[in-house]
């Protein structure tokens, strides 16, 4: 079916077809090369997200700071100082037929993301990096702090590739055009939601840790007779 030239796109964008999608369906189909060559190219721009950060309290570069904590936790199950992690790459996907791989990489590259400054990252991880993990409440909320800071910097990796995935319409027809923008509108709108409520946690965060107040947060500990083959950080925030 053909949309005329002035008519309003289908997308839901607002404007008009020769200014949005115009003729889209003639175009080539996203190659898996083209595919592959985005998400190499994919990247956003690394921040310090301490309490604190700012260019004149930062120093050093951005680094790739643990999510789970290298010394204690990481060397206990490492092999030869390696691990096994599941690599989410578009090429490994690929290659695996859309399954996930798991691949053995050493304890300082392992469970890692561009989220601290050298200095904020070695002052304020200190307790638990530094010394073995105790059940109390600044531990608990470091690890927390940290997980928190995690989920922050992957929605907004989510974000970012957002006008990439705008482009896999190509060579499809109009109602897929419509069907598959309305699809991107609406993960648009959840990763912007997720990061409202990602940022609105942080800044409680932020402030308890400013007063050192670390009872503000609750945590329950599970302790192990031995130490577990998996070990693993993330964060979620219940509604109910």
């Amino acid at each position: 079916m053909k949309i005329g030239r002035n008519e309003r796109c289908p997308c839901g964008s607002g404007k008009k077809y020769k200014h949005c999608h115009l003729n889209r369906e003639e175009k080539s189909p996203i190659t898996e090369g083209q595919v592959r060559g985005m998400a190499s190219k994919h990247s956003i721009q690394s921040e310090c997200l301490h309490p604190d950060a700012g260019k004149d309290n930062c120093r050093g570069k951005v680094i790739n700071a643990h999510t789970v904590s290298k010394s204690s936790t990481l060397r206990q199950v490492a092999r030869n100082g390696h691990v096994y992690h599941y690599k989410p790459d578009i090429n490994a996907l690929f290659e695996n037929g859309g399954k996930l791989s798991c691949v053995s990489v050493g304890v300082k590259q392992a469970s890692t993301f561009p989220g601290f400054c050298a200095k904020h990252d070695k002052e304020m991880f200190a307790p638990v990096e530094d010394a073995p993990f105790e059940s109390n409440e600044e531990h608990t909320f470091l690890l927390a702090y940290r997980a928190l800071t995690k989920e922050i910097y992957a929605k907004k990796s989510s974000k970012a590739l957002i006008p990439e995935m705008r482009e896999f319409d190509r060579g499809r027809s109009v109602f897929q055009q419509a069907g598959l923008q309305k699809f991107i509108d609406l993960y648009n709108q959840g990763v912007d939601l997720g990061l409202r409520d990602l940022r609105y946690h942080k800044k409680i965060y932020d402030e308890a840790f400013r007063a050192g107040k670390f009872s503000a947060s609750r945590y329950l500990v599970l302790q192990f007779d031995e130490i577990p083959n998996i070990v693993f950080s993330g964060a979620i925030f219940p509604e109910y």
